[in-house]
């Protein structure tokens, strides 16, 4: 941490203080609650980091402005549902629009996994974008959201705007929003953000299921946690089905890995019900096959077997005599 320190020290403008400082925050440790490594250890850090809250109800009640000025809830993003019925998860990204690199960094990443996703945002998922600074307004947030929004090619444009929404907010509605999720940020004197970089899963009713942190957001594992904050009732396909019963994150990295000894066990089950099948079918099969041996029998016995053909030999006749009888 001390070769962090002297590069920080070493560098002569705000701006690039500011981008070290945050970059040096995505080092963490993985435990029972995910906490940001060492940050008090860093004046420029000190106050920041992030706990997880899992399990936590965020409060959709706070109210903010979106892109166009207007004023919502966080509410209004959940409690969703797809034109079929099913639940919509939602993503929540905590930035501030006038970051540097950090927080572009982490929308590119949100948005490359939103597009690498065989789910549409706006259909079946929203995603929420605040931002943590009071100061910013909404043609920040109106800037941000065209600019990511244009990257992505599905779903209509307008359903994606209505999915993929950018906000500001005031300091009150920001600090119950960071103390739910578990976020801490501080303003460095340079006027820049230290702030933790990390995506946050949230069940339809707005409950925190799970948190992605750094710029990692795999679209698989992006897929798994809304299937698990929808308790699997997004899920199009059997394979989707498979997916949420058969994977599970591990307590430890949150990272979803396969459960073989339960893949083992549906594999047993599976081999079972074939042979169960296959039994029955040749049980069902066998009162066919009877009957038709049967009449196959029956047939044979009515026809029975050809009549002799009785041939009349010529009568003998005595050399010598020509037509006497022997």
């Amino acid at each position: 941490m001390s070769t962090i320190r002297s590069l920080i020290s070493r560098l002569a403008s705000p701006a690039a203080a500011g981008c070290a400082v945050a970059l040096a925050m995505l080092t963490h440790t993985a435990a029972d609650a995910q906490v940001l490594r060492d940050a008090e250890d860093i004046p420029e850090l000190a106050g920041s980091g992030f706990t997880e809250k899992l399990g936590n109800q965020l409060p959709l009640d706070i109210q903010m402005l979106d892109a166009q000025g207007n004023t919502v809830t966080l509410g209004d993003y959940f409690n969703q549902t797809t034109e079929d019925g099913k639940p919509k998860p939602v993503l929540l990204a905590l930035v501030y629009y006038d970051c540097p690199i950090i927080c572009k960094q982490t929308l590119t990443a949100l948005t490359k996994a939103m597009i690498d996703l065989d789910y549409d945002v706006g259909l079946d998922y929203n995603t929420v974008v605040v931002s943590f600074d009071p100061s910013e307004v909404p043609t920040q947030a109106r800037a941000a959201q065209v600019d990511y929004v244009a990257r992505m090619s599905r779903p209509a444009i307008d359903i994606r705007e209505r999915g993929y929404t950018f906000h500001v907010a005031g300091d009150a509605a920001i600090q119950r929003l960071l103390l739910a999720s578990g976020f801490r940020v501080f303003k460095n004197p340079t006027g820049e953000y230290a702030h933790p970089v990390a995506l946050i899963v949230a069940s339809p009713d707005g409950t925190i299921t799970n948190y992605f942190p750094n710029f990692d957001y795999p679209a698989k594992q992006l897929k798994l946690s809304m299937l698990d904050a929808t308790d699997g009732k997004i899920a199009a396909s059997i394979g989707d089905i498979f997916l949420h019963t058969c994977w599970r994150p591990d307590p430890n990295t949150g990272v979803y890995t396969l459960r073989a000894m339960l893949v083992m066990r549906w594999a047993a089950i599976a081999t079972v019900i074939l042979l169960a099948v296959a039994l029955v079918a040749l049980f069902a099969m066998e009162p066919i096959w009877r009957r038709r041996r049967l009449a196959a029998a029956n047939a044979a016995n009515t026809t029975g077997p050809a009549p002799a053909v009785i041939r009349s030999s010529p009568p003998s006749t005595t050399p010598g005599t020509k037509g006497v009888p022997a």
